[in-house]
């Protein structure tokens, strides 16, 4: 039997215009995060670890920086919102009572097989009225999230390289939360240590193989050299990354 459950007060509540502003206010709040959080960021970086770079460079890769973050925040979020919107009008057009009726077998089974990507587990279930800009069911979220990051995301910039570890490293807590891990635990300092741990092995190793700017800061506080500090017996410094 095909699904026939309906929420009514959803369906005359549509309003396309009010989607389209979700999708453009999403578009602006890229921008605007992207060089409220990247400009001061990239000044910092710049400054301190570009100091052999004449100004006007420095101001070109402050510049590029900010705006190759702000434009892929504001990318992801347009695709995100309007991916949603997409679905939203898929899973009310499969709601519809009179969709599928009179229909081919060949329809019926091409309706499923829709259904199940649109629907997910929550096939058969009543659909919510959600605000503009929100998604009627959380496999959307999944859905356009995942066709987004692998748009603006998927490219291999240092940016994108930042944005995506820094995303792993909450998802990961996130998840630690669901499963009763929390900051509070007292299984935190474990997980300190073998954090900080895992990185001084790897940075005393072979430390080429960690983050440039990482390594970067990491070679200005353990290779610090000071002509003051330093014993004459002690010869020059290491040159920075060099590893035995």
């Amino acid at each position: 039997k095909l699904m026939t459950r309906i929420d009514h007060k959803l369906m005359s509540s549509i309003d396309i215009e009010a989607e389209i502003r979700a999708i453009v206010r999403a578009f602006v709040g890229g921008i605007r995060y992207g060089v409220k959080i990247r400009l001061p960021h990239a000044l910092v970086m710049t400054v301190l670890f570009q100091k052999n770079r004449s100004p006007s460079e420095m101001i070109n890769t402050i510049f590029k920086l900010t705006r190759n973050h702000a434009l892929n925040l504001a990318a992801f979020a347009t695709i995100y919102k309007t991916i949603l919107a997409l679905l939203k009008a898929a899973s009310i057009s499969l709601h519809s009572p009179n969709l599928g009726a009179n229909s081919g077998i060949m329809r019926w089974v091409g309706r499923q097989l829709i259904e199940l990507l649109v629907e997910g587990s929550s096939t058969g279930q009543r659909l919510v009225e959600r605000p503009p800009g929100l998604p009627v069911r959380n496999l959307h979220a999944l859905i356009a999230g995942s066709i987004g990051g692998f748009i603006v995301w998927g490219s291999y910039t240092k940016v994108n390289v930042q944005i995506n570890l820094y995303l792993l490293s909450r998802i990961l807590m996130g998840v630690g939360k669901r499963y009763g891990f929390t900051v509070e635990d007292d299984k935190y300092p474990w997980f300190a240590a073998l954090v900080w741990g895992a990185v001084m092995f790897l940075y005393e190793d072979n430390g080429k193989v960690l983050h440039p700017s990482l390594a970067a800061s990491m070679d200005e506080i353990y290779r610090y050299e000071s002509p003051v500090l330093s014993s004459k017996k002690e010869g020059p410094g290491k040159p920075q990354l060099e590893r035995a």
